[in-house]
């Protein structure tokens, strides 16, 4: 399995593309702006995106869907039925579907089905906006920052040491770095 990161400086996020070592299916997690740079990524490993899951609904991760719609027969998943005129299929908390030969993991970081989602596939846990390194909240103004936080302990950071955190915004993290930031500041 490779793994590639695409950041867009227009909106301020990160996408992912997952696919083998050589050519094939992918899936592509938060879609925030589809270009040039993102278009190399797939076409020169040789990938067809099969699969796109949306963390979050939001412009910054989504503004790039309706153009790989256009490129490749891509299913889209993510907590809403349909997102931007998509049909999308709905995924919840718990949940578990198989894309591009990925088991895909399915974490609500809410803990009330509210629409942020997480996703896990092998040792990457997705997180979408909800989540940047060393601030397990990224957004402060969700009225569920209690319920958010305590979601995070109990279904990221309770995973294996050398699971990595691939956020929506900034750079990446892991479970080991993460317990031992909340072990500093709680000093």
């Amino acid at each position: 399995m490779k793994v590639f990161y695409h950041f867009s400086s227009i909106l301020m996020s990160n996408t992912y593309v997952i696919g083998p070592d050589r050519g094939g299916d992918a899936v592509i997690i938060d879609p925030g702006e589809m270009d040039v740079p993102l278009l190399r990524i797939i076409e020169s490993n040789e990938y067809y995106v099969r699969s796109i899951l949306i963390t979050f609904p939001h412009p910054t991760q989504v503004h790039g869907v309706n153009t790989l719609l256009k490129i490749y027969e891509a299913k889209l998943y993510g907590s809403e039925q349909r997102m931007y005129d998509c049909v999308c299929r709905r995924l919840s908390g718990g949940d578990e579907v198989f894309l591009a030969g990925y088991r895909v993991g399915v974490l609500d970081l809410t803990g009330e089905g509210l629409g942020p989602l997480a996703y896990r596939i092998e040792n990457l846990v997705f997180t979408g906006m909800l989540f940047t390194a060393g601030n397990s909240i990224a957004s402060p103004d969700l009225p569920l920052r209690a319920a958010v936080t305590q979601q995070i302990e109990s279904q990221v950071l309770s995973l294996p040491d050398e699971v990595l955190i691939l956020p929506g915004a900034g750079p990446p993290s892991s479970v080991r770095a993460e317990r031992a930031l909340r072990e500093l500041t709680k000093q």
